[in-house]
């Protein structure tokens, strides 16, 4: 995709890692954000599950650039940033932040 939180990861991780990321980054599209609040606080689901009840939700804290923490834990286990977090970190969806 040749983005920078792309070129990024590339830096920064060992090329097995940057390859999972890579696969993240593509599966980030297939969810949608449900809710976000003002306190930063994102309600991440997989887009095919909008409008089932007892859909598994992700609970996403973003802490203007400086902190984000998603419920999966994925970052706390492996050190890298998690599908639900990418999605709710892309400039389209923090330009519609409230």
């Amino acid at each position: 995709m040749n983005v920078p939180i792309e070129r990024h990861a590339r830096e920064i991780y060992t090329r097995a890692m940057y390859e999972r990321f890579c696969y993240y980054l593509y599966k980030s599209g297939s969810f949608a954000i449900k809710e976000r609040t003002r306190s930063n606080r994102f309600v991440v689901i997989h887009a095919v599950d909008i409008g089932i009840e007892g859909a598994r939700q992700h609970i996403v804290h973003f802490d203007k650039g400086v902190m984000i923490h998603c419920s999966c834990g994925l970052f706390e286990h492996m050190g890298m940033i998690c599908r639900h977090a990418i999605k709710v970190s892309t400039p389209r969806n923090l330009i519609h932040q409230l």
